[in-house]
């Protein structure tokens, strides 16, 4: 339900849930429930972003992004725990689908780090997956 709540909630209140997950965010990636939500916060921002880029809100642009910032740190700081989790790998390659280029490139970068440990692992082949897929010619 939460899920679908945050394709259709406000600007104000979408700011305002991403604001109550902050230092909750890897608990609520291991939870059967909750990375679904954390999936759908970062596909719902990160549109909401582009679109607001497209029509010059500079105002929302700079709130959202830097709530969505704090979501890519944590991912960034764990993206090796959370690539080799069943429910951490999902969210992982959500940031990686929707993100914006400089945050997917931060989260690119921590992936490469631990390439070597996720080749092999049956959740962080899927992040490496997403990672050549959705990164430039570098990347892959």
């Amino acid at each position: 339900m939460l899920q679908t709540a945050i394709t259709s909630i406000d600007d104000e209140a979408l700011t305002l849930l991403l604001s109550v997950f902050k230092g909750h965010i890897l608990t609520s990636i291991h939870d059967p429930n909750g990375n679904h939500v954390v999936q759908r916060i970062i596909e719902a921002t990160s549109k909401r972003l582009k679109s607001f880029k497209a029509n010059g809100n500079g105002e929302l642009v700079s709130s959202l992004a830097a709530q969505l910032q704090l979501i890519i740190d944590d991912l960034t700081q764990n993206v090796h725990m959370l690539s080799v989790h069943s429910y951490g790998c999902r969210v992982i390659q959500r940031a990686l689908e929707f993100c914006e280029e400089d945050q997917k490139e931060a989260v690119l970068k921590a992936i490469i780090e631990c390439k070597d440990k996720l080749i092999e692992d049956q959740y962080g082949n899927y992040v490496l997956q997403q990672a050549i897929a959705t990164g430039n010619e570098e990347i892959r």
